[in-house]
């Protein structure tokens, strides 16, 4: 009886599986914080890269530029503000994709943290519950053995002894 009172002690702590899915939940989680904030920064990138293109090209077809060599470098410049915009497109893109397959990543981890804290949750009811029974069990068996020891003082630890109302009394291992 002890020793399946201490298999269940045991039993009782968290187990590894769910210690490593908890972890592994958490770190699936920073992975997606992280994606988070580097979506955050692209899109002001990208943002920053519009506005400069839509700056520039508005003061090259404004008018007011009239010098051909003024003209020929505010179009390369809106040119190379254009190649800036569509790379931190790409660049908020590829972030936009990662930032998806990190929050799937993410439910997935949780969602078997989610399985294996509700099946070991479940089993802690039981294992509780028969630890419960079994201390209850013991200590009866204890209460048992005392109140014979005392009709029954000659009874040792190891041995069977017959009382004076002809009972015989067998001291409880555990």
């Amino acid at each position: 009886m002890k020793a399946r009172l201490g298999e269940i002690a045991e039993a009782l702590k968290e187990p590894r599986e769910l210690q490593q899915a908890r972890t592994a939940a958490q770190e699936a989680e920073q992975e997606l914080a992280r994606w988070r904030a580097l979506q955050q920064e692209r899109e002001a990138a990208q943002q920053r890269a519009a506005d400069k293109l839509a700056q520039a090209e508005a003061n090259l077809y404004s008018g007011k530029v009239r010098n051909p060599k003024e003209l020929q470098d505010g179009e390369r410049d809106v040119s190379q503000l254009r190649r800036q915009r569509a790379q931190a497109e790409d660049d908020l893109l590829e972030a936009l994709i990662a930032l998806d397959s990190a929050a799937e990543a993410a439910k997935q981890q949780q969602a078997e943290l989610s399985r294996l804290a509700t099946e070991w949750e479940a089993s802690q009811a039981r294992l509780r519950t028969e630890q419960v029974q079994l201390r209850q069990r013991f200590l009866s068996e204890q209460a048992r053995e005392a109140a014979a020891r005392k009709t029954c003082p000659q009874t040792s630890s190891r041995s069977t002894t017959v009382c004076e109302s002809g009972e015989a009394v067998v001291p409880l291992r555990v």
